[in-house]
């Protein structure tokens, strides 16, 4: 069987699935799904086989590493420490934020807007007069 002939055959089934009614075509997307998914699930266990190599220490050797209270002492130890690091830094920053919004308030502003006479214009500058625009027609 050529190619061409196979996707033929295959475009005609799929123009007749896509025709039948709709209990066919469901039954037909989850055979599919679960094609699919035997597939990923298969491919993964796989790749897991080649990638995971055996441990090639003795059954009875048993490593002594740290305790459990050894380790959340250390563990505890570090967050301390990154959060006394966050602290300072986020300290730093509202000080900083602080001064800079201090400084602006206890600045005022050279211009100030009079809304009664005429919105956003500032006092320094006369007011231009309203013109009337000229009308064609």
């Amino acid at each position: 069987m050529t190619p061409s002939i196979s996707f033929t055959k295959a475009r005609l089934f799929l123009r007749t699935l896509q025709r039948s009614p709709e209990p066919v075509r469901r039954r037909w997307q989850r055979g599919i799904s679960a094609a699919a998914f035997m597939v990923v699930i298969a491919g993964w266990v796989v790749y897991l086989n080649v990638s995971l190599v055996p441990s090639t220490a003795p059954a009875n050797a048993v490593e002594s590493g740290p305790g459990f209270f050894e380790t959340l002492g250390k563990g505890f130890s570090v967050f301390g420490s990154t959060l006394t690091e966050e602290w300072a830094r986020v300290r730093e920053w509202g000080s900083t934020l602080w001064g800079s919004l201090d400084a602006r308030l206890s600045n005022p502003s050279v211009f100030m807007f009079v809304r009664e006479e005429s919105p956003f214009v500032p006092l320094p500058y006369e007011p231009i007069p309203p013109q009337t625009l000229p009308i064609n027609g």
